[in-house]
């Protein structure tokens, strides 16, 4: 019973975190963006940032949830700050030009901006507080190895659900060369801007009280 009860957490953990790796969001388009400006490492490092920012988040999210009165403010606070990052990341794409195919290209620091963009985006929370926090009651109730089974299935998931991604735009950015690259990247700066006006307009409506929490969780995902 015990194996039976793992094995449906270990499911579960998979098909919710694979579902979460394909939702397109900042993080997946700032993976294809590192991916195709840097090389497939870059966007490996942006798949971990989650990994590494995660962890608080799954705690702080839960205790928002039973413990703070306020919590649209917090949130929406949080987006403020995290559209700010998402357009400068944005900006950057925008600004990409031809002769940067043939220079040497400054650090890119994947790594540092995918935590960035992680911890300062509210859709990670939202989607803990929204949708994994059941789970992680459910599976708590039927002892700790169980919450161990989902987390970890559900982030193996998540990371190999990035890894295909990566895979995909390896594979295209052949068919992209000269303006047509640059005009890609700068298309991804676009979408990247969007996410960033999205964020954004959740945590103006959110300060000025027009739709509350409702707002938010319209857009939870783990993008």
């Amino acid at each position: 019973m015990a194996m039976a009860t793992g094995t449906s957490w270990m499911l579960t953990g998979l098909a919710l975190g694979g579902a979460s790796g394909f939702t397109p969001g900042p993080l997946c388009t700032l993976v294809i963006s590192q991916t195709l400006k840097h090389g497939a490492r870059e966007g490996v490092k942006i798949s971990c940032s989650p990994l590494i920012t995660d962890a608080p988040v799954i705690l702080l999210a839960l205790f928002a949830l039973s413990r703070l009165a306020h919590l649209d403010l917090v949130l929406s606070v949080l987006s403020l700050a995290g559209a700010l990052f998402i357009f400068s990341m944005a900006y950057e794409n925008l600004t990409y030009k031809a002769k940067e195919l043939e220079v040497q290209e400054s650090e890119p620091h994947s790594l540092k901006k995918g935590i960035m963009a992680s911890a300062l985006s509210p859709y990670p929370y939202l989607f803990w507080m929204g949708v994994g926090s059941p789970f992680l009651v459910g599976a708590f109730t039927q002892g700790p190895a169980q919450v161990l089974t989902f987390i970890l299935s559900f982030y193996v998931a998540v990371f190999l659900a990035k890894m295909c991604i990566i895979t995909a735009t390896v594979k295209a950015k052949p068919f992209l060369s000269g303006q047509g690259y640059v005009y890609c990247i700068r298309s991804l700066g676009v979408i990247i801007g969007t996410f960033g006006l999205k964020i954004l307009w959740t945590g103006i409506t959110g300060i000025t009280g027009l739709s509350g929490l409702s707002v938010f969780t319209r857009w939870a995902g783990h993008g």
